[in-house]
């Protein structure tokens, strides 16, 4: 397959002149001389299309129009591709740089910077995805609004707000174009020093259909360097996904094949299309790539042209690499790598059980402590049988080699213990070397444990089965169970434990502390140290409520706090983290006082209705109640 990437036209009286004039039939020269077959032939410009929001023409839309006019229609014509296989996606010049205020957009990078940041930047790009008016990304619209137009016959092209696919075919392979939207964050040019993003949903969303044995190509604007506030993940994962990336925006050429511990992939980045053509600099220089790729031998050709006025002519670029070409092979990727398979497994899990996880708790929801680790008060903790009542702390059970079960009531904070510590042995791996696994029993029904596994971390079977004989698992189960109507789930779980030795951490609900449920005695086959979870003492209570109020001043913050904890201790509530949580977030948002456990309930979901949709209430308030 053939791939002439442009970059950077930039759009405006002069750069369109010299196009009409010079470069328009020197460019379709190199094509036709270059290509033999223009069934496999495509056409990729990687964002700055216009200049400046198209401000010389009267705004985006008509200097896109004007661009498919001058620039599309003559270059499909004259090389004989079909419009779906020229290519585009957005710039930082091809954005409405008047239609979000600077204020919302100083606003969404300060944000996008806090200690919630990746959180907070995948929450707003999922809502952008679905919403109407784009609220602080109406920058986009313009450019979005051009490219469904231009592609609106094709139905190999799905367009949406922060990328598009491009899907095709060729000698009879499949071949695939992500055009990832680094744009819709950038404003103007403090852009380098305040961040470009790329969010894990939007990444996502366009690579969900992806197969393996598809010819995989990445294109985006901005170099991967420039992205801000996600940049580790998504470079991970495009060298884990892709085999080529093509970019531009340093009106710059450059190309890298690079190895990394994820993968292996190609960089092209392309120079300004129509910089300066009547300037000898070699930096900067206008020019284009052709780049010849055979996907099964993953064999790859680069020729760099930049443009000599003199002779009216493209002619190499001896000065970026000899000769002006670049032959090589791509590495294949290794797929079967035990610490890519472990690096993936840990970014999904932050990636996407991290935001589940801190929503769902409670002072998350009350915008009052960032996230659980944050917000994590260890409760005491006993060991059965042990008469001296020892309590455990946090470090003793990750420590620990055995197996262990905790027993507490239904809102004791079971749930909670193991998000905990899945966070910490995800944080800590390189300390550990032990991938956490969470799975909730009640839900396992019929599957076997390592589908439940391959879901939680995305993996292949070959690639789990590498993670058990590299004794890389430890299992974080929910809610075991041992009445009889769960016996089949328990053999399968024991089985798998004890065919891997892997070790397991539980949590198991029983109201009556210090005893071991008859079912447990009677059913269970796994060994386990029993432990139970106690009540919050007063110094928990005192520990959750400072977590509150962290910028009182300290004289007026330790008077408030005692007169809470007196307050709440007086209404009997249950000591656990759930009921001082609601009882906080109650006392602030209520005229009532919670003087009982039913009445903090109502009060709570009171708050609820006023705090969110309908369309979220029933999933939020079940999931507080099954806890």
């Amino acid at each position: 397959m053939n791939i002439v990437h442009l970059s950077d036209f930039h759009l405006n009286p002069n750069n369109l002149s010299d196009w009409e004039m010079y470069i328009k039939d020197a460019l379709i020269s190199l094509i036709r001389e270059n290509t033999k077959d223009n069934n496999e032939l495509f056409i990729i410009c990687t964002g700055d299309l216009i200049d400046k929001g198209g401000k010389d023409y009267g705004g985006v839309l008509p200097a896109l129009n004007l661009f498919k006019d001058k620039v599309i229609n003559p270059l499909i014509k004259e090389t004989g591709i079909s419009l779906d296989r020229f290519i585009i996606t957005p710039g930082n010049h091809d954005i409405d740089r008047n239609a979000d205020d600077k204020i919302s957009n100083a606003g969404l990078r300060t944000l996008f910077s806090s200690d919630e940041g990746v959180s907070e930047l995948n929450k707003y790009a999922k809502d952008i995805l679905i919403s109407e008016d784009k609220k602080h990304s109406k920058r986009m619209i313009p450019f979005k609004q051009f490219e469904a137009n231009l592609y609106k016959d094709y139905t190999n092209i799905q367009c949406s707000f922060l990328g598009t696919n491009y899907n095709y075919t060729c000698s009879d392979r499949k071949v695939c174009f992500n055009a990832i939207n680094s744009s819709w964050l950038a404003y103007d040019d403090e852009d380098s020093n305040c961040g470009i993003a790329v969010s894990e949903v939007q990444y996502n969303q366009l690579k969900k259909d992806l197969k393996d044995d598809y010819v995989k190509i990445a294109l985006m604007h901005h170099p991967m360097d420039w992205l801000k506030y996600e940049r580790n993940t998504i470079e991970k994962w495009l060298y884990t996904d892709y085999d080529i990336m093509l970019v531009g925006h340093v009106h710059e050429s450059d190309s890298s094949i690079v190895t990394k511990l994820s993968g292996t992939m190609f960089t092209n980045v392309a120079p300004c299309f129509t910089n300066e053509i009547r300037s000898d600099r070699k930096s900067f220089a206008n020019g284009v790539t052709l780049i010849d790729y055979n996907p099964l031998t993953r064999h790859i050709i680069c020729k760099y042209y930049i443009y000599n006025l003199t002779q009216r002519k493209y002619i190499i670029n001896n000065d970026f690499v000899d000769d002006g070409t670049l032959d090589k092979v791509i590495p294949s990727k290794s797929t079967n790598s035990i610490d890519g398979i472990i690096e993936h497994a840990l970014d999904y899990i932050k990636t996407v059980h991290y935001i589940r996880i801190n929503e769902d708790i409670i002072p998350q929801k009350a915008n009052a402590i960032a996230g659980l680790k944050n917000a994590y008060i260890h409760m005491p903790i006993t060991r059965h049988a042990d008469e001296e009542h020892k309590l455990i702390d946090f470090n003793s059970i990750i420590n620990n080699h055995q197996n262990q079960l905790f027993f507490g009531t239904g809102d004791s904070g079971k749930t909670v213990l193991l998000y905990r510590l899945l966070m910490e042995y995800v944080d800590c791996f390189h300390i550990y070397n032990l991938l956490p696994i969470y799975i909730n029993f009640n839900e396992i029904g019929n599957r076997e444990i390592q589908t439940i596994i391959k879901e939680f971390i995305d993996c292949k079977s070959s690639e789990l089965r590498e993670l058990i004989q590299n004794k890389n698992m430890i299992l974080l189960i929910d809610n075991y169970n041992c009445i009889e109507e769960y016996k089949f789930q328990r053999q399968r779980l024991y089985k798998f434990t004890k065919d891997n030795d892997i070790r397991i951490i539980a949590t198991a609900n029983n109201n009556i502390s210090g005893v071991i449920p008859i079912s447990f005695m009677n059913n269970n086959s796994i060994a386990f140290e029993y432990y139970y979870l106690e009540q919050f003492k007063t110094e928990n209570i005192k520990q959750l409520m400072l977590k509150w109020s962290p910028n009182d001043e300290y004289l007026t913050r330790n008077s408030k706090i005692e007169k809470m904890v007196s307050s709440f201790c007086s209404y009997s509530l249950p000591c656990t983290a759930m009921s001082v949580s609601l009882y906080l977030w109650s006392t602030e948002n209520a005229n009532r006082e919670p003087v009982n456990q039913a009445v903090l309930l109502d009060i709570y979901i009171e708050i609820i209705l006023e705090k969110l949709s309908k369309e979220n209430i029933y999933h939020n308030t079940s999931m507080l109640l099954s806890k």
